[in-house]
């Protein structure tokens, strides 16, 4: 803020009053009662219009310096903020700056340009008119931002149906296609000479994860359910003079043989079905084998010494003391 009094001057001689020659944008905007005060939106340079009327000089390079200055020394003024294209009239500063750039009656690049500042030397300023060399362009209406973050804030408010439109269509995405395993004729070939030395084995897959660490056992698995490798198969073991039914996949159950060393193979026999009766379990033409028959309850008393034994009972659990009796 710069505080000028000018109560001094001679307004007969070369000075000028301030009501005469003001400083640029001095406005005043007080009414009769001085009850409120007007503050233009967009908002340029001016002197404080209540100073000037007691010949003080106050000039607000900014909207915040005169707030401040308004709240602090015109304590009991209103302040009310107008837009410089409609007139409209608001209370809140920040719906009135939020209305400025969408004021139907004009842009805010047709009200004067402000001053550049240092703050602005490093871009263009918002206020002015966007050069065609710098920016972006609105696809539908052609206006200019100086960046994407703007013109998608205007397409959300000025033209929302393109908009989605737009995004729509850019979401569409082709089906994704499934990724196929290839394997070349190296790790085939491997595959190959595992099926014949494991052959009739179990988790075959396993023992080619070994030889082929850069595949999964999945992918393994999957390579091996396909028809076109259980031909090649068939026909490998075929010229080796095995048939196809001596391999084996690693889901399958059929036993497997073992070299009893003399040059033999054995298979492990099934195991006999559990017999239900004696008579199935017989030896010799079937004949059951004998049971013995139970005791009585009198010839297990004769055994534990009689039925004069006072301690004894046939439903009693035996205690120390009796033992010990």
């Amino acid at each position: 803020l710069r505080r000028i009094n000018i109560a001094s001057e001679d307004r007969d001689g070369d000075g000028p009053t301030p009501s005469q020659n003001p400083r640029p944008g001095a406005h005043d905007d007080g009414n009769g009662d001085n009850k409120d005060i007007e503050i233009l939106l967009p908002y340029i340079e001016r002197s404080c219009p209540l100073c000037l009327k007691r010949s003080i000089n106050i000039l607000h390079m900014t909207l915040n310096d005169e707030i401040k200055h308004v709240k602090s020394d015109h304590k009991d003024i209103q302040i009310r903020f107008k837009c410089r294209m409609c007139s409209k009239m608001y209370i809140a500063k920040h719906a009135a700056l939020c209305h400025v750039p969408k004021c139907p009656v004009g842009a805010a690049a047709a009200a004067p340009p402000p001053e550049s500042t240092d703050s602005e030397t490093d871009g263009v300023p918002s206020n002015r008119p966007i050069p065609e060399s710098v920016g972006v362009a609105c696809p539908d209406c052609g206006e200019r931002y100086s960046g994407r973050g703007a013109l998608t804030q205007h397409q959300r408010h000025r033209h929302p149906l393109t908009r989605n439109e737009a995004r729509a269509a850019g979401t569409r995405r082709s089906p994704r296609q499934r990724r196929l395993v290839i394997f070349t004729e190296e790790e085939e070939q491997i595959m190959m000479e595992c099926e014949l030395r494991y052959r009739g084995e179990l988790r075959i897959a396993m023992r080619m994860r070994e030889l082929i660490p850069e595949k999964t056992l999945k992918q393994l698995r999957d390579k091996r359910a396909q028809k076109c490798y259980k031909e090649r198969r068939e026909r490998y073991l075929a010229e080796r003079g095995i048939t196809a039914s001596a391999s084996t996949d690693d889901d399958s159950t059929e036993p497997v043989s073992t070299d009893t060393g003399d040059g033999r193979a054995t298979v492990p026999q099934e195991e006999a079905p559990e017999t239900n009766s004696c008579e199935e379990a017989g030896v010799g033409g079937g004949s059951p084998i004998p049971v013995p028959e139970l005791l009585d309850v009198s010839a297990v008393a004769a055994i534990a010494g009689g039925e004069n034994n006072v301690n004894y009972h046939p439903h009693r659990r035996k205690h120390k003391s009796d033992s010990d009796a």
